[in-house]
């Protein structure tokens, strides 16, 4: 009897910290609690013996929540009746049904080489047990955990990108809107919504093209009729001169009758003056003809100007992309070469930006990023470059600034940011921001400058932020 009196000591514990059970959930307790000792008293490892003789396949099924004979009974009541031998081969075969759809119908969307570097993924043949499907769906999970599949979007989106970028083209709202999108979230190129604008946007850069070629063909046709005619009246009123030099040798060879010459002179002036005026009349229809195809030319040369402008420019934030200001420092790199025009580069971070578009939403980031290009274009001189060179990460390109004037620029730039009122649904965000300097004097070459004022960024943002790091 004194080997049960631990045991009911542990069980009166137990219900006197559930202090708000009847006396009859009390009772009820106290059995299940009896029933569930009294068995493990008597024989401590009897599930584990039990356990030995099954299955490794379906030995964790039996591993947990199993306390007594009658629980471990009706455990395996319930998988026989879930796994019989014909439901069981039931749903065996139409899980590998529905894989093999799933996995040919992604092999149709992945290129060959892909599958060729992935073997382990599309195995359909050898599906025939649980231990197949476990390690075909093992290999998956590595696939998606990797982000394979966000890499190859990335890859696609950005080629895309680049494509839409290399000529420029009206950006309309929605097409930008959709650029956005295809920018943030690489998965939206799966959308039927957004392969719809991406094809609206083939066919203006379709349709801009051909206008630019049927206004060139219009002119250059205009100007070879043009040419035609003028040179058909020249050749023209060279056969009449020859005419007029003619009869006036005749009239300095001849003296005595003088009137078959004059007759003649006449003649061949009246001619001389139908075919000018015929050619001015020509020269008058074609100079309009040229003069409407001008304006329409430089209707179009506006045109294309202004869609070349906006193609410089980062589709959110309306500062200059990374390319134009690629292509900027390239200019300045040589002006450096050339002249030993010193300029400097200013890489800036916001502050806790990720944290701020998780919380808030990417509507709040896109406002921010937004509001903070304009700060910076507002607080810089006219000659300056500001640009959106990814992310949250913004650039200035200081043309004949040294390192010393970047830095006071710096300086007031990162007490504007602190100082700034961003306020999203009522509510203000303080916001900072962190700045990377480098002059071009100070390298070897503009690529170390420019990695060195990236650094100089994180620098700063390891520092504790809000603050401006240089050499």
């Amino acid at each position: 009897m004194s080997n049960f009196k631990p045991l009911v000591r542990k069980i009166f514990k137990k219900i006197n910290q559930m202090s708000k059970l009847s006396e009859e959930e009390q009772i009820e307790l106290f059995c299940q609690e009896w029933e569930k000792e009294h068995l493990i008293t008597q024989e401590d490892d009897w599930l584990e013996k039990v356990l030995s003789s099954i299955s490794p396949n379906i030995k964790n099924l039996f591993e947990y929540d199993i306390h007594t004979k009658d629980e471990l009974i009706n455990r395996l009541i319930l998988f026989l009746n879930i796994n019989s031998s014909e439901n069981g081969t039931e749903f065996l075969n139409q899980t590998r049904m529905l894989l093999n759809t799933l996995l040919r119908l992604i092999t149709e969307s992945l290129s060959q080489k892909i599958q060729e570097q992935n073997p382990q993924l599309f195995i359909t043949n050898n599906l025939q047990n649980p231990e197949d499907i476990k390690n075909l769906i093992e290999s998956w999970n590595a696939f998606i955990q990797n982000q394979e599949h966000i890499k190859i979007q990335k890859k696609i989106c950005n080629i895309i990108l680049k494509l839409i970028n290399s000529s420029p083209f009206e950006r309309k709202p929605e097409f930008q809107k959709a650029i956005l999108e295809i920018e943030k979230i690489p998965q939206s190129i799966n959308d039927n919504d957004i392969l719809k604008i991406l094809e609206e946007i083939c066919e203006v850069k379709i349709q801009n093209c051909n206008t630019i070629k049927k206004s060139g063909k219009e002119i250059g046709q205009n100007t070879n009729e043009l040419l035609i005619e003028i040179d058909k009246a020249v050749n023209n009123n060279n056969e009449h001169i020859k005419e007029i030099l003619k009869i006036k040798e005749a009239i300095s060879n001849n003296d005595d009758n003088l009137q078959k010459e004059k007759e003649s002179l006449v003649n061949a002036t009246d001619v001389l003056y139908t075919q000018i005026t015929e050619v001015n009349t020509i020269l008058k229809t074609k100079e309009e003809k040229i003069k409407h195809l001008y304006e329409q030319l430089n209707t179009l040369s506006l045109y294309v100007k202004n869609i070349e402008e906006q193609s410089k420019l980062d589709n959110l934030t309306d500062v200059y992309n990374r390319k134009y200001i690629d292509n900027i420092a390239e200019i300045y790199e040589q002006q450096f070469q050339g002249a030993n025009i010193n300029y400097s580069i200013l890489f800036f971070d916001i502050d806790n930006f990720k944290n701020i578009n998780d919380f808030y939403g990417h509507a709040a980031g896109d406002k921010l990023l937004t509001i903070f290009s304009k700060i910076l274009k507002q607080n810089c001189r006219g000659t300056d470059i500001v640009g959106r060179y990814g992310g949250d990460e913004f650039m200035i390109l200081m043309p004949s600034t040294n390192l010393e004037k970047a830095k006071e620029f710096a300086k007031r730039i990162c007490q504007t940011i602190q100082a700034s009122n961003f306020i999203y649904k009522n509510q203000k965000i303080n916001i900072t921001t962190s700045i990377g300097i480098a002059d071009r004097n100070s390298y070897e070459n503009k690529n170390e400058m420019i990695d060195s004022a990236d650094k100089f960024l994180y620098k700063a943002k390891k520092a504790g932020r809000n603050r401006v790091e240089w050499e």
